[in-house]
């Protein structure tokens, strides 16, 4: 994965600001976010980096299932990014999976 952030030049600013500042909660269902919350208290920042790393894995894995040339995640619309920016609609995963993952 990072090697595709630093070849395709992907900043983590473009995806993962929002997930922070929101602490999840824009882009997760209640269920997920209850879950991402009781975490946080429990295990503080390093449960939301988890959490960050696990999404990440999850869509890089999608993203690689359909066979999508490295050069075309350039391009947002239908690029690694949008799909970071809207995980939450193509990632229609259980709670416990995504923080089992974590």
């Amino acid at each position: 994965m990072n090697y595709v952030f630093e070849t395709q030049n992907i900043d983590s600013e473009y995806f993962a600001t929002r997930w922070f500042l929101t602490l999840f909660t824009a882009d997760l269902s209640i269920e997920i976010v209850q879950t991402v919350m009781d975490l946080f208290m429990v295990e503080g920042y390093k449960s939301l980096i988890k959490l960050a790393l696990a999404i990440l894995n999850q869509t890089y894995k999608i993203f690689t299932e359909r066979n999508i040339p490295l050069m075309s995640f350039q391009t947002e619309s239908e690029g690694y990014v949008d799909l970071l920016k809207h995980f939450s609609e193509e990632i229609m995963v259980e709670s416990h999976h995504l923080i089992t993952d974590a």
